[in-house]
């Protein structure tokens, strides 16, 4: 029994010590460097965001997000401007984004009134081409 008891003291001692690590770093173990704003609508659902990096030009790297108005939109990763919105692909709210790990291929799930996922390639192979 007071082997018992020893291994559940230590387990709620190494949990708390846990919770009070995370409660000092923000719940996340870290904190937070950047903010993307100003593209994407985001007020009621939680918005997934990924980082495009597969690029053979670095100016290309972007943070994609989704959008509660249905328009997933692009940050430049270094400056945080909106780089491009990408229109007309969804006709309700886009909570699941995806950026290929490779190639320059984008993708965003729409919700219940949409149903669908799209993919995304840049227009042009060039650091300007907007993606389609």
């Amino acid at each position: 029994n007071n082997n018992n008891n020893n291994n559940n003291n230590n387990n709620n001692n190494n949990q708390l010590n846990q919770m009070q690590m995370l409660q000092q770093h923000g719940g996340r173990g870290g904190k937070c460097t950047k903010t993307y704003k100003g593209g994407h609508k985001n007020e009621t659902f939680c918005i997934f965001s990924d980082y495009v990096v597969t690029s053979n030009d670095p100016r290309r790297a972007a943070i994609l997000t989704g959008s509660e108005c249905g328009n997933p939109c692009l940050y430049d990763l270094q400056s945080r401007t909106v780089r491009q919105i990408l229109r007309g692909g969804h006709r309700d709210a886009v909570l699941a984004v995806s950026a290929h790990k490779t190639k320059d291929i984008l993708s965003t799930g729409g919700m219940s009134n949409d149903c669908t996922v799209r993919f995304w390639a840049p227009k042009k192979s060039c650091y300007d081409g907007p993606w389609e």
